[in-house]
């Protein structure tokens, strides 16, 4: 699995080095500037994407050895959620790096389209496999995820979610950025088809991260619950990351008038939150097996 991934990453980095894109003209950078510009973000690229996937694998690897215990299931789910996790990561970028060398092609307006709608229906897939495996867990344990804390919380982010759509909606966003058509379908669509799996994929990952902890505070053992809030707080980083750079690409205009140093800031501080939130679900999950495993 890992060397698929590095295999992907190869033709990722690919795309993006050899990219016609106007990156460096808009900045006005010379040929060298610009490749080293996208080799500062892609070898990051690389070291999130095998973090995602090691924490998939480790909770992978920790549902295979409590097969046959009631949570197994949960733990299987919540794993299969976070390599669609990965496939996520890795569908926005490759369908990201794919559009500039067809930005004179009659087929721009379906990979636009594609680029809209295939990453959020994976991420909506993915959170609703965390939550499914996160509210199995009311089998093994009595909790429940609705309290007077969690239902401020989901307040606060229902808020967020619409002020986010109206956004979405209202903002004027160019027809093009670099030559390449930003959507290819009117706002109404893409709220339905676009900006709610987002939204709804963000609220399942929320509850999943709350089970996770009202699971956590139920467990026996210091050290168990601590591997399950760091997984917890992992998925809720995750989740913010996400939300940050769909709220940013909305805002296509703000971006469009940050300074180079100032973008590059924004990305490296968006992959960092990114691949924290993916090191702590790998570290929580590492040590869930060997715990399981010194037991």
């Amino acid at each position: 699995m890992q060397w698929v991934v590095i295999a992907l990453w190869l033709i990722y980095a690919t795309l993006s080095l050899l990219s016609p894109n106007a990156t460096g003209n808009h900045y006005h950078l010379a040929s060298w500037q610009t490749f080293g510009l996208h080799l500062a973000i892609v070898l990051p690229v690389l070291v999130v994407w095998l973090v995602a996937l090691r924490g998939a694998l480790a909770f992978k690897h920790y549902a295979g050895i409590i097969t046959g215990g009631v949570e197994a299931r949960s733990m299987n789910l919540i794993a299969m959620g976070l390599l669609w996790l990965v496939a996520y990561l890795i569908s926005l970028s490759l369908l990201g790096n794919i559009l500039p060398y067809f930005a004179h092609s009659p087929a721009i307006t379906w990979l636009v389209s594609l680029r809209n709608q295939v990453p959020p229906l994976i991420n909506l897939i993915a959170f609703g496999l965390l939550y499914l495996g996160s509210h199995r867990l009311q089998r093994v344990v009595t909790f429940t995820t609705w309290t007077r804390g969690s239902s401020w919380l989901m307040v606060a982010f229902l808020i967020f979610a619409s002020l986010f759509a109206l956004e979405f909606a209202t903002t004027d966003v160019p027809n093009n950025l670099n030559g390449i058509p930003i959507y290819t379908m009117s706002r109404p669509v893409l709220l339905v088809t676009m900006i709610l799996p987002y939204m709804l994929a963000w609220f399942m990952g929320l509850l999943a991260a709350f089970n996770i902890l009202k699971y956590a505070r139920q467990v026996k053992g210091l050290l168990y619950r601590q591997a399950l809030r760091g997984v917890a707080r992992g998925i809720v980083a995750i989740v913010g990351c996400i939300a940050i750079f769909e709220v940013l690409i909305v805002a296509v205009r703000f971006l469009a008038g940050l300074s180079l140093g100032s973008l590059l800031l924004v990305m490296y501080a968006l992959l960092l939150l990114g691949g924290l939130g993916f090191w702590w679900v790998q570290t929580g999950a590492q040590q869930l097996g060997k715990l399981e495993v010194t037991e």
